[in-house]
């Protein structure tokens, strides 16, 4: 038993979807915590805040729905000096840039390890998404997300209409069926041979071959754009293992595979690549829709009965 399913089995709270659901809102809390999620001689400060807002976006994105206010608290170590506050502080600014979302508040305490813990808000994609980043930090919640609505509301342009997505309800870990095509998004692996580098002291730059360690690319932000296809889904954050193994457990199905996969592709976490139920006659609509958008799914099982025995593998 791990430590989370311990501690949730005693607060008597069951793991559940990747964000929780708030009437028209979803929300997502995650942490990013040196010494369990990356060592200070891994990653910058610009590649630490990044990340862990990623992994939060991440979440997001994997209920089909699009990321828009953010709540940040943070633990710095007292010895950190003042070139490096604002390095870290520019650099939390500029991820919150990228991924237009508007960080509204927070809390900053001292502690020996450095720690960022985002909490985000986001939106249904039906809704026209050009997000307000110009929302003032001290606003509050409430009034933010009407702001952002009342500045949706007032826009005429409509330009690149068809480009947004659109979603009736959100994507849920629950409704994966028997006959289903199980489909994941990218190349999974290099996220693990990144960290195999990294735990030899072999120094790793944010390249291309790199990239998905240091998450410069979130494969499921393809999922707003898909979820009137798709019924079921999550992001591969634990491993593909792990995560087919929640999706048998809670949907009471087995895998039977259609591709090889090796075994570096199905251990390796902290990928952020989409993982998706289709039925079959919906397969070639995905496949359409992704490679509009630039994303290729790769069919990799479909559920029947039983249950699935993965070889999971737990990192921090």
């Amino acid at each position: 038993m791990s430590i989370e399913s311990g501690f949730l089995r005693y607060l008597h709270v069951q793991i559940g979807d990747d964000a929780a659901t708030l009437g028209e809102l979803v929300c997502a809390c995650d942490s990013f915590v040196e010494g369990s999620h990356f060592r200070r001689d891994w990653l910058s400060l610009a590649e630490i805040a990044h990340k862990a807002l990623s992994v939060n976006v991440s979440d997001i994105y994997a209920m089909g729905a699009i990321p828009c206010i953010a709540l940040l608290c943070i633990s710095i170590p007292p010895q950190t000096n003042t070139h490096e506050l604002r390095e870290l502080a520019l650099a939390v600014r500029n991820a919150c840039t990228q991924y237009q979302i508007a960080l509204i508040g927070g809390d900053t305490i001292a502690a020996p390890l450095l720690g960022l813990h985002f909490t985000l808000f986001g939106r249904k994609g039906d809704v026209r998404e050009i997000l307000c980043a110009s929302v003032p930090q001290r606003t509050p919640l409430v009034h933010a997300l009407m702001l952002a609505q009342i500045r949706l509301q007032k826009d005429e342009t409509h330009k690149n209409r068809h480009m947004q997505p659109r979603s009736k309800s959100w994507i849920l870990r629950k409704g994966v069926m028997r006959g289903d095509v199980l489909c994941v998004s990218g190349n999974l692996g290099s996220s693990l041979r990144t960290l195999r580098w990294l735990l030899r002291n072999v120094p790793c730059s944010p390249c291309k071959r790199h990239a998905q360690f240091y998450a410069r690319r979130v494969g499921s932000e393809i999922l707003p754009f898909v979820s009137r296809i798709v019924h079921a889904g999550l992001d591969i954050s634990d491993g593909l293992s792990t995560e087919l193994h929640r999706l048998s457990k809670l949907n009471h199905v087995g895998f039977l595979p259609i591709k090889t996969m090796r075994k570096e592709s199905i251990q390796s976490g902290e990928e952020y690549e989409a993982l998706v139920a289709v039925r079959k006659k919906n397969l070639r609509a995905l496949l359409c829709k992704a490679r509009a958008r630039r994303v290729r799914f790769m069919p990799i099982a479909i559920a029947t009965r039983g249950a699935y025995k993965g070889h999971s593998k737990t990192w921090h």
